[in-house]
């Protein structure tokens, strides 16, 4: 299971995955996608999107969590970085997840 977090520092070093939130000029629709992060970037994290763009946040939001879900028992990730600059998706903002996740990883990504 994917612990959501606000700030990447909660990860404490650990490997995380972003959830980028964004909104495209002159659209008042909010997006989000889903980035992977491992350990090579300008900050020592290798970067490849996992989602599509475009997608609502909120739609785009469930699916990261249970792609990241299922990719995380592969890679040990268990973070959910949300990198929302301009507070476009607060957490009060968020859908409940609660009765998201399976036992099997597999149908967690379907």
């Amino acid at each position: 299971m994917m612990k959501v977090i606000d700030d990447r520092y909660d990860a404490e070093g650990k490997p995380y995955l972003v959830f980028k939130v964004y909104q495209e000029p002159n659209d008042e629709a909010v997006y989000g996608y889903l980035i992977s992060k491992s350990e090579y970037d300008e900050e020592g994290h290798l970067n490849f999107v996992k989602t599509e763009m475009g997608v609502p946040v909120e739609t785009a939001f469930i699916e990261a969590l249970k792609k990241g879900a299922a990719f995380g028992q592969d890679f040990d990730y268990h973070y959910l970085w949300i990198q929302d600059l301009d507070s476009l998706f607060p957490p009060e903002k968020r859908p409940d997840i609660t009765g998201i996740f399976t036992d099997d990883p597999l149908q967690q990504a379907s």
